[in-house]
């Protein structure tokens, strides 16, 4: 199958792939938006807990959480 998923090297379940490519473009559609949602959230979350380190030590809280 020439699908998105096996570009990205993801080996799909039987049944995910017995329903056929338009479908399959759906669940990569849909994953893709989740991961993009997901990211974002975690920025915001980040920029909120950071709000409670002092000014100055902020970078360097930035560094070692990997932001």
């Amino acid at each position: 199958m020439g699908t998105r998923f096996q570009r990205r090297t993801v080996e799909l379940p039987e049944g995910i792939a017995a329903l056929g490519n338009d479908a399959i473009d759906t669940v990569h559609t849909l994953v893709h938006q989740a991961e993009r949602r997901q990211a974002h959230e975690l920025r915001e979350a980040l920029e909120r807990t950071l709000k409670i380190v002092p000014r100055p030590l902020r970078g360097a809280v930035k560094k070692v959480v990997g932001a």
